[in-house]
């Protein structure tokens, strides 16, 4: 067991699968103080990687950075955190990076650096500013899919762009190495199934959720992977 304080990054991989509960420890659910946002992110592995044994990571000293305009890096021009790969404490199958990026209001221009080789995506989660040279995601919660760039090594970032009008913008952001294999997911027993094909996904499906319905004492309980 185990108690996360925010804000943190937990990390769970499935591996060959594990039931789990979490819980939020909330004493006043009427006071917006003690609120919180929670973004849960699936990401798939390799098949090597699912048949490994399941691990938990915590890291509850988020690195944070400085946002410096790209136009003048004198001026700083907000803050990020990153909560999955380096620099955090995380240790991910295969190179990932999560992180939030805030730009304060006004104009600005900030570059955060991504491998070109990567793929993943963007989520606008507040304010007003465009990502990736002017295209989407421009309004919240628009979500932006990043498409790798075979290797091309003139664009080694994604550019948040603000305007003199902006209030501000806030975007989470996503990106890894791609895995290039078959994967697909099917929901069972309040959790999720990973697999191949659907076909050992559906024949996994039966045994998790006797599995479930065996364990399932005083919480909700999840499956992952096999």
């Amino acid at each position: 067991e185990s108690v996360i304080s925010a804000p943190a990054s937990y990390w769970v991989d499935a591996g060959r699968g594990l039931f789990h509960d979490e819980r939020s420890l909330i004493e006043d659910e009427d006071d917006p103080s003690q609120h919180m946002s929670l973004f849960q992110l699936w990401v798939g592995v390799k098949e090597e990687d699912r048949q490994k044994a399941p691990r938990v990571q915590i890291d509850e000293q988020l690195p944070m950075l400085e946002c410096r305009d790209s136009r003048n890096e004198a001026n700083v021009i907000g803050k990020g955190v990153y909560y999955v790969g380096e620099p955090t404490s995380i240790e991910t199958p295969h190179p990932i990076t999560i992180a939030i990026i805030s730009l304060n209001a006004g104009e600005a221009a900030y570059r955060f650096p991504v491998d070109p080789a990567h793929a993943g995506f963007v989520v606008h989660m507040r304010g007003t500013g465009v990502c990736y040279g002017g295209t989407s995601p421009q309004e919240e919660n628009d979500v932006l899919v990043l498409h790798h760039n075979s290797g091309d090594s003139e664009r080694p970032f994604l550019e948040v762009v603000t305007t003199g009008d902006s209030n501000g913008v806030e975007f989470l952001i996503c990106v890894g190495e791609r895995i290039e294999e078959p994967w697909c997911k099917k929901l069972a027993a309040s959790g999720a199934i990973i697999a191949k094909t659907p076909a050992e996904a559906r024949s996994i499906a039966a045994n998790v959720i006797e599995m479930s319905k065996a364990g399932k004492e005083g919480g909700s309980f999840a499956p992952f992977g096999l």
